[in-house]
């Protein structure tokens, strides 16, 4: 609340507003690190999408299930190079390839016989797969996973 008080007063306001959310994060992290980073390019909202832009670029190379994902998948939409290449573009030259490939991802989702009729208009839409609980690993999210379970049905309990 704070935040859209003293965001409403101006640029000082915004400048206080931004200091005090720098010291918070440097303060919960313990030491200025890229979050702060982000706080302090927040001033200006063009500035922190950027800012957040790059650093999301940086991300997708240094997590271990990406870099697998990247050896893996080759020339595909769902490579997190291809993802980064295109979220490059997007923060260099304002091309939006970042999202003509969510867009592609979406269709691609849309079109598996494994995802319902709701969750197809869902992605038409623009709404990403995590947000409609959409299982990567091709199976369906929304049925129920039986634990104890046989395969091909259920395990049948003896009732005496």
């Amino acid at each position: 609340m704070s935040d859209s008080i003293l965001r409403g007063a101006g640029i000082f306001g915004a400048i206080v507003s931004t200091g005090k959310n720098t010291l918070l994060k440097v303060l919960e992290r313990e030491g200025f690190d890229e979050k702060a980073i982000e706080e302090i390019a927040n001033l200006s909202p063009p500035l922190g999408k950027k800012t957040r832009q790059l650093f999301d670029i940086r991300d997708k190379f240094q997590y271990k299930q990406n870099k697998e994902k990247i050896k893996e998948l080759g020339l595909d939409t769902r490579n997190p190079a291809i993802l980064a290449a295109g979220d490059a573009l997007s923060f260099g030259i304002n091309l939006p390839a970042d999202r003509a490939l969510r867009k592609i991802n979406n269709v691609r989702t849309a079109m598996e016989k494994e995802t319902e009729m709701w969750q197809r208009i869902a992605l038409s839409l623009g709404w990403s797969e995590w947000e409609l609980n959409i299982d990567r690993d091709k199976t369906n999210s929304l049925q129920p996973k039986i634990k104890g379970g046989i395969k091909g049905g259920v395990k049948q309990s003896k009732i005496k």
